[in-house]
């Protein structure tokens, strides 16, 4: 199970309590955006003591954990990978981020409206990472599988094939439906159109998110969330797992998600 650190304002992740940290199994950092607009330049800032926080990744993936960083977001800042230029930009920027953190993968969010890619280009960032730090360097790729996006998409993973990246899967919140039971048929749904489209049931993924107020939309519980993903791991029972949209959100709910999914998600 996978937990998105907001680097704006989550907690620092010495600051996870021990079972929480014993229930997550990846961490992606959100968000590295752009360093410069309308180029593959990406910069992370952590929002916590750089040596710190470097200091909490390279523990966590010396005692077996991935920490990924997170590409984009909705408010990217202009990230583009359009051409060979762009993407050597990228990858050198994430080279500079591995070095400095000690991160072991990357989470690529690059969400329509604020960044602009192609399969080439993105594959060549892919490929180019797996080449210098080997094939379990984590390459995640977070989609937004919402027409005309979802083909969009799934021609990426299509071209980058199989063996190149490690996991993928749709945000579910931000739409009424994942308020209540009809986010179980909205799993379903997302998680047929992957397998449809090539994706192997083991790379599947699916992102839920805790309401920060009342009327959010977002899963009001745990339950709306457990009985969604328990019911696409019955029909596909080899799927990935689940990732959470955001620390911060669940920190404020007493670890709702990363407590009371884990039995779920891991069993």
């Amino acid at each position: 199970m996978l937990m998105w650190h907001n680097g704006f304002i989550g907690p620092a992740l010495r600051d996870y309590p021990s079972d929480v940290k014993n229930n997550i199994t990846q961490y992606s950092l959100g968000m590295a955006q752009s360093a410069s607009s309308g180029t593959g330049l990406i910069a992370y800032n952590p929002g916590h003591n750089q040596a710190e926080h470097a200091a909490d990744i390279r523990a966590l993936v010396a005692s077996g954990k991935d920490v990924i960083i997170g590409i984009g977001g909705s408010g990217s800042g202009g990230i583009y990978v359009t051409n060979t230029t762009q993407a050597q930009q990228m990858i050198d920027s994430i080279n500079g981020i591995v070095s400095t953190y000690g991160i072991n993968g990357i989470d690529i969010d690059l969400e329509p409206g604020s960044s602009d890619w192609n399969n080439e280009a993105l594959g060549q960032v892919c490929t180019s990472l797996r080449s210098t730090h080997g094939s379990s360097f984590v390459i995640s790729v977070t989609t937004s599988l919402y027409s005309p996006h979802d083909a969009k998409w799934m021609s990426f993973l299509s071209y980058l094939g199989h063996d190149n990246y490690t996991q993928t899967g749709p945000m579910l919140y931000d739409f009424p439906e994942s308020q209540d039971s009809r986010l179980t048929g909205v799993t379903l749904d997302k998680a047929q159109y992957m397998a449809n489209s090539g994706v192997p049931d083991n790379k599947m993924m699916f992102g839920y998110m805790l309401q920060p107020s009342a009327g959010y939309n977002a899963s009001p519980n745990v339950g709306v969330i457990n009985d969604a993903f328990n019911a696409v791991k019955a029909a596909r029972p080899n799927v990935k797992g689940a990732f959470f949209w955001v620390d911060d959100i669940d920190m404020a709910r007493n670890w709702e998600w990363a407590r009371g999914a884990h039995t779920s998600i891991m069993s």
